[in-house]
């Protein structure tokens, strides 16, 4: 049986896996769909032909919207975060409270934006602050108790 102080570490590392596996897919899935249910991989030639150095912000082509939708969108940013998440975690590093407070803002900024908060994104980052207050909680039982 584990005991309330062993529960702990175990519960914020779980926390924190969580939330870098929810970035991970939800990224890796909004930038895979968006290749294939919406067909933006049907211009990759335009992508690789250079059609895309004269293009013309305010009145986006297809294959600039489609670009745009996939490699320079924010999914692959957001992976690149989860894996980092994932990373520190495994060497038993909280990721820093500014990570969370970061993302949420992006989030919640996008969602008014757009009328939409992406569920995955806000249980992640949700999980992340929450880890971040336990982590800090158990430090400072740790100091306490050790002092």
């Amino acid at each position: 049986m584990t005991t309330k102080a062993e529960a702990g570490p175990t519960r914020i590392t779980g926390m924190i896996s969580w939330a870098g596996w929810l970035l991970v897919v939800f990224g890796s899935a909004h930038t895979l769909l968006a290749l294939t249910v919406e067909h933006a991989a049907s211009h990759a030639g335009d992508w690789f032909s250079g059609k895309l150095w004269s293009a013309d912000l305010a009145a986006m082509s297809p294959a600039e919207s489609a670009y745009w939708l996939t490699f320079n969108s924010f999914a692959p940013p957001v992976v690149i975060i989860g894996v980092t998440i994932l990373w520190l975690n495994r060497r038993g590093i909280t990721p820093p409270p500014f990570i969370a407070w970061a993302l949420l803002t992006w989030t919640l900024i996008g969602a008014a934006l757009a009328g939409f908060a992406p569920p995955l994104d806000l249980a992640a980052e949700i999980l992340l602050l929450a880890a971040a207050h336990r982590a800090k909680q158990a430090t400072r039982t740790d100091t306490v108790h050790h002092a």
